[in-house]
């Protein structure tokens, strides 16, 4: 979350002298809980497009164990 605030707050000053502003979303995941990093990744991958579809610019984070939903 901290990462994602920065980003949000930072000015990238443009050769034509106007400002482009970023944001990010973003989905994690803890690999405790999971055999395989694939499986992690996939979940972490899951977390993103649900951060995307409710409303971007923002962290949503895997919150179970191998088979649980994210939160």
């Amino acid at each position: 979350e901290r990462l994602r605030i920065e980003i949000e707050e930072l000015a990238i000053a443009l050769p034509d002298g106007q400002t482009l502003k970023v944001t990010i979303s973003s989905g994690v995941v803890s690999l405790a809980g999971f055999h395989d990093w694939h499986s992690a990744f996939r979940r972490a991958d899951e977390a993103l497009y649900a951060a995307k579809s409710n409303g971007r610019n923002r962290v949503t984070a895997y919150s179970g164990g191998g088979n649980d939903g994210i939160g």
